[in-house]
């Protein structure tokens, strides 16, 4: 069962700006390799429906960011330039299928590291504040597939969704205030429900 909102779930904003959407990657837009890493284009395989939901994602708002944690870079396993070519045939294929990404943000460091920027702690998303300042009073809505995510949503007052998938049915995210989707354009809909003003 998911775990709601102890509130009914809606976008709030008193001028009707667009929304900013906080994605991460693993697990969400690609399909996860446990206990590795994405590393190479032949590895990265884009989730069901993640393509056309991510077209409908941007006729909504034009701020949608992926924020994700790539240790593999810091445990040597794979480089900076590996991510970028990988994040460079990403953002080519959801180009061609209609989407835009406003950023693609990563933290390379180990968790061991206690970095700012590794998520849960906030620093990717402070980054994009700093990029992007005008988002800084919209409605914040984020989609992750760990706890982390969660945790991170909570801490910037998102609007939080976890993502199901094979490899987290028996993850306990009973503490956190989430709506649980299993399909990417599952969780498109409940995006524009908000954006029309419904409840969820």
């Amino acid at each position: 069962m998911p775990f709601m909102n102890s509130q009914p779930m809606i976008l709030k904003s008193s001028d009707k700006s667009p929304f900013c959407l906080f994605m991460d990657r693993d697990g969400v837009i690609n399909e996860l390799l446990p206990g590795d890493y994405v590393k190479n284009i032949s590895e990265f395989h884009f989730r069901e429906n993640v393509l056309t939901g991510l077209a409908k994602l941007t006729q909504l708002t034009p701020y949608l960011f992926i924020i994700t944690n790539q240790q593999g870079i810091g445990k040597g396993i794979m480089s900076e330039t590996d991510l970028f070519l990988v994040h460079q045939y990403m953002s080519e294929q959801i180009i061609k299928y209609g989407g835009q990404l406003a950023g693609i943000y990563h933290c390379p460091h180990l968790e061991s590291d206690d970095c700012p920027c590794r998520k849960p702690k906030t620093g990717m998303i402070e980054k994009i504040y700093f990029d992007f300042p005008e988002i800084l009073d919209y409605p914040k809505l984020l989609i992750g597939d760990s706890a982390t995510d969660l945790e991170l949503g909570i801490k910037i007052g998102a609007s939080c969704f976890g993502m199901r998938h094979g490899h987290n049915t028996l993850a306990n995210w009973s503490g956190y205030e989430s709506i649980e989707v299993h399909q990417f354009d599952e969780f498109v809909e409940h995006c524009i429900r908000l954006e029309n003003g419904s409840t969820i």
